[in-house]
């Protein structure tokens, strides 16, 4: 199975996620993440760093998106079976997320550039999405990830903040006048930002691992009882 095809269904995954494993039991609307893990490098997008705990909610959330969308299929995920290659399951989706990370974190470093920033409805509205975020998902997810509430507030604001300047950069591609050199599409601007920077992942990063799933067949078929009883 070659890439694109793993990027597409990340994609379509995605509407699935919190659906999976979800449980009825009560869940604190925060969890508190280790000093360590805000603290800890765990990738060097050129001179920017990107620390463990964001590291991890990127990553887990792709493991956990890839593994409902296979549940819906009744099929399991082995992580560590090769794919076309020779490189593993949780390699080449590791991979994919190193490379949307640094490509958030070159979009973000343009907000001032491109004048993008975030209204205060915005910011309201991703502190509803960050409750939800924890009041909704699975609690091994949450666990896995570990990170508080104030850094994924941080983690969405930045993710906001770079779609933005992404749709800035299309925006201005589209016309055929002013400045060229801000005309340059979102893919092009990133794809000379790779060749002018160095990505460095770290030792974190690579501990980073998917032997635990996060969803299991048991998970879904307990979902489907509990929806029968219903």
């Amino acid at each position: 199975m070659k890439k694109i095809l793993m990027y597409m269904i990340f994609v379509t995954a995605c509407i699935a996620l919190t659906a999976c494993g979800r449980k009825d039991t009560e869940k604190e609307e925060q969890t508190t993440g280790r000093p360590e893990d805000f603290e800890v490098i765990a990738i060097h997008a050129g001179n920017l760093p990107v620390y463990l705990d964001e590291a991890k909610y990127y990553a887990y959330t792709a493991q956990a998106t890839y593994e409902t969308y296979y549940l819906t299929q009744n099929l399991e995920i082995d992580w560590k079976d090769e794919m076309t290659g020779g490189s593993t399951w949780e390699t080449v989706v590791k991979g994919q997320v190193l490379d949307e990370i640094c490509k958030r974190e070159c979009m973000y470093s343009l907000a001032e550039q491109y004048n993008v920033s975030l209204t205060e409805e915005e910011k309201n509205e991703i502190k509803k999405e960050v409750s939800l975020y924890f009041s909704d998902s699975d609690e091994k997810l949450l666990k896995k990830i570990n990170i508080s509430k104030e850094r994924l507030e941080n983690v969405f604001q930045k993710k906001k903040t770079a779609e933005k300047v992404e749709a800035v950069m299309e925006a201005m591609s589209a016309k055929e006048s002013g400045d060229a050199t801000q005309n340059k599409k979102s893919k092009e601007v990133y794809s000379e930002w790779k060749q002018e920077n160095t990505v460095m992942a770290t030792e974190a990063w690579q501990q980073i691992r998917f032997d635990e799933p996060v969803f299991t067949m048991e998970d879904l078929t307990e979902n489907q009882q509990r929806g029968e009883q219903q």
